[in-house]
């Protein structure tokens, strides 16, 4: 679906549809609980104050610079944030029982989107987005839009989209005589894995997550799978997805060009440092996994490359989305601070402007498609090579797989990082049976 097709039908038809619910790894990992007052803004008598609840201590950095910057704009309405991170299990915790029991609760809060099934469940206690959504369809890629979303109702804001991307170590790829510019489909990439591999025995060509889903789930929505129907059913038990993890398997079994993750995801700490010991070759992770770099793997400055994945399908999806948090006012806000809080997430999340400073101060890859036009996503990168990596982003946007998600994601997201996975690469299970008993197994739940 291109951007020039959503209109409010289909963009209300997709949203009732589906329940908004990627892991913690798709944001930085948190930090200490604290809350305190947003830097660099006076509390004063006639300034709201505004609780906050994350499980990243970057989103409470974003959030004091936007609230700072709200209050230039806007002096007859001030906002004192009170944030609070936590970690992530804790938080989403705490926050369903206060949720439930009726106090307690934030004021806004983000919700991770592998945790919001539960939110959406029953009597929602979240606040309807529905209305301040509307007002930028025409900029908002669809399949953000309707993430978090039950009956047509929206409620919480997307981050970022989260584009499946090829990372690879440049300095290894050319002392093993291969370049990346060649590889523009699996057939090149095997070819070039192959070459590596003579050169350079010792080393991991590609890794891959045996405990965790998104090396795996990138490739499946990528080939016209789905983890869930647009209904929000589970749907682990495709050809499309069989044919998924046949493939990644074959990388690993058969080709012999793939290997298990050390620690066996990405956001391990053995696989960060062998990443950074220039161990690792290559790997296909979601656009947020960036800045993992400079902030765990140092040493990797000015030797990575961003590349696209190669299509699954010659006529298929350019690219792949995962991981995801939505940003929600809980019913227990006071009623005078409603509408100041839905004005703050528009100002915070859905402009120009603020998906412009997701990407200079999250780094994240911004949903809005008007912000790949502002001249910051066109900024090179000293660490990526000299590149401009977003750019990698904008070759795909407007040919992305759907990402369908619903009332029981949690469970199928948690199958495929504790079992799927696990069976496919680690024992070299039958692909099609694994998901066969994935299914089986979750729609019994």
């Amino acid at each position: 679906m291109t951007h020039t097709e959503l209109s409010r039908r289909t963009f209300l038809k997709a949203a009732s549809a589906l329940v908004g619910v990627s892991i913690v790894a798709a944001c930085a990992p948190p930090a200490a609980p604290g809350a305190q007052p947003a830097a660099g803004v006076e509390t004063a008598a006639s300034s709201t104050e505004l609780s906050f609840w994350t499980f990243v201590d970057q989103h409470v950095s974003y959030y004091e610079s936007r609230v700072a910057r709200w209050n230039e704009q806007n002096p007859d309405r001030q906002i004192t944030l009170a944030p609070s991170n936590q970690p992530y299990q804790e938080m989403h915790d705490k926050l369903l029982i206060s949720l439930q029991s009726g106090t307690g609760a934030p004021d806004i809060v983000d919700i991770e989107i592998a945790k919001w099934g539960p939110f959406l469940r029953g009597d929602v206690q979240l606040y309807e987005l529905t209305d301040v959504m509307l007002k930028y369809q025409d900029q908002i890629m669809p399949q953000r839009a309707y993430l978090y979303s039950r009956e047509g109702k929206i409620y919480g804001a997307p981050t970022h989209l989260g584009v499946g991307l090829m990372y690879y170590n440049d300095e290894l790829m050319q002392q093993a005589g291969v370049n990346v510019d060649e590889i523009n489909a699996w057939d090149s990439f095997i070819a070039a894995g192959k070459q590596f591999k003579e050169a350079l025995p010792d080393i991991a060509f590609n890794v891959q997550e045996s405990t965790d889903m998104h090396t795996y789930s990138l490739l499946a929505h990528m080939n016209g799978g789905s983890l869930m129907t647009e209904e929000g059913q589970p749907n682990l038990y495709t050809p499309e997805n069989v044919e998924a993890l046949q493939f990644c398997q074959d990388l690993i079994l058969q080709h012999g060009i793939s290997q298990i993750a050390p620690g066996g995801f990405l956001h391990a700490a053995e696989a960060f440092d062998a990443w950074n010991k220039g161990k690792i070759a290559s790997i296909f992770m979601p656009q947020w996994y960036m800045i993992r770099f400079p902030d765990n793997m140092p040493d990797l400055q000015g030797k990575i490359k961003v590349r696209n994945i190669p299509l699954m399908k010659a006529d298929g999806y350019s690219g792949a989305m995962g991981g995801g948090t939505g940003t929600a006012i809980t019913k227990q806000i006071g009623e005078d601070k409603i509408q100041l809080a839905i004005d703050f997430i528009e100002f915070a999340k859905l402009t120009k402007e603020a998906n412009v400073a997701i990407y200079r101060e999250f780094g994240f890859d911004p949903f809005r498609y008007d912000a790949y036009e502002d001249p910051a996503l066109n900024e090179t990168s000293e660490f990526f090579s000299g590149e401009a990596p977003m750019q990698q982003v904008k070759n795909v946007y407007k040919n992305l797989a759907p990402h369908y998600v619903g009332d029981k994601y949690p469970e199928v997201a948690q199958e495929l990082r504790t079992v799927v996975c696990f069976e496919a690469f680690e024992k070299g299970s039958n692909p099609d049976q694994i998901l066969k008993d994935a299914q089986a197994k979750i729609e019994a739940m």
